[in-house]
């Protein structure tokens, strides 16, 4: 039996798609486990029309938490992570079980798809954006090193002698990373099978980018720790063009031209397989607006790391 557990924290709007979504699925043995993460909505009445174990936390712990006090309750061997604001497919759960047995996996993970399940240019730019860096890259089951909770599986007895998430990380931080690079660095195998995908209700402009620094500003503390790139996302490749395209955004006004100008190009190449996307789904306006808010993102990113590594030079 897998035990699939969704934290949620004031979920009222999404918790209802993400569960109908679930119970609709071609694979049966399997409970589910929904952890209220102290929600001070309609999350528990939205939850009680459906089938589930109930699990209520008398405050808000943070996700890490409150995924590992679903795991404590689970009766299943394997576990299967949902976010509160995702939809997944009919053959989603079978998929899943079977990458793992397949490629005699400890864990495995998902992919979003590329469209996102809220309307806005923004949901749009980041659906393409995370489907462009973990699409592309051959082959379709990859070895992975970040445990994406938003849909991933995991042997329960693993789960559990690795000590869970770690629950220092009070809200959507970087407990996936941290679990993942766990994972990976002990010598068990972390797949990612890119044909498996799910929907997800993004979040809008504004707590998007205050999500972008904290999670950067916590990614870059485990990246001092462990000196290591991640195969996409948080990839070299993807830390030079963020640095890029700082430096371009940062001296295209002070009129630094011969700086800017070779910078915004390898900016360019650094993220072509995005734009490249952006322009043949979208088009030539939904690109413009696209490049300018990666360059918006790349300082947002570029000042979280940059904070977080002075924070740690001053610790050393």
């Amino acid at each position: 039996m897998i035990s699939i557990i969704i934290p949620a924290f004031n979920a009222e709007k999404t918790i209802s798609k993400t569960l109908k979504s679930v119970l609709a699925s071609s694979f049966l043995d399997f409970e589910l486990i929904v952890v209220d993460d102290g929600s001070t909505d309609n999350t528990q009445n939205a939850v009680s029309g459906f089938t589930v174990r109930l699990i209520k936390l008398g405050s808000r712990s943070g996700c890490a938490f409150a995924r590992n006090a679903g795991a404590k309750e689970a009766r299943g061997e394997v576990l299967l992570f949902l976010d509160s604001d995702v939809c997944v497919r009919g053959d989603t759960v079978q998929k899943m079980l079977e990458t793992l047995r397949e490629s005699r996996a400890d864990a495995a993970v998902a992919i979003y798809s590329q469209e996102s399940l809220d309307q806005g240019f923004f949901q749009s730019f980041k659906a393409l954006h995370n489907y462009s860096y973990s699409k592309f890259p051959e082959p379709q089951i990859s070895e992975h090193t970040v445990f994406s909770t938003f849909c991933a599986m995991i042997r329960k007895d693993l789960f559990m002698e690795l000590g869970g998430f770690d629950i220092t990380y009070k809200s959507n931080d970087v407990e996936d990373y941290e679990l993942g690079y766990r994972i990976v660095d002990r010598g068990y195998k972390l797949v990612r099978n890119k044909a498996i995908e799910v929907d997800h209700h993004f979040p809008g402009f504004l707590r998007s980018i205050k999500l972008y620094y904290r999670r950067t500003y916590f990614w870059t503390e485990l990246f001092l720790k462990r000196k290591k790139f991640d195969p996409d996302g948080t990839s070299h490749r993807d830390a030079a063009g963020m640095l890029a395209g700082c430096l371009a955004a940062l001296s295209l006004p002070a009129g630094v031209y011969f700086l800017s100008v070779p910078l915004f190009v390898f900016f360019m190449l650094c993220f072509s397989d995005f734009f490249k996307l952006a322009f043949r789904q979208k088009g030539a306006v939904f690109l413009v607006f696209a490049i300018l808010t990666q360059l918006f993102l790349s300082v947002v990113v570029s000042a979280a790391a940059c904070a977080a590594a002075a924070l740690w030079l001053r610790r050393s």
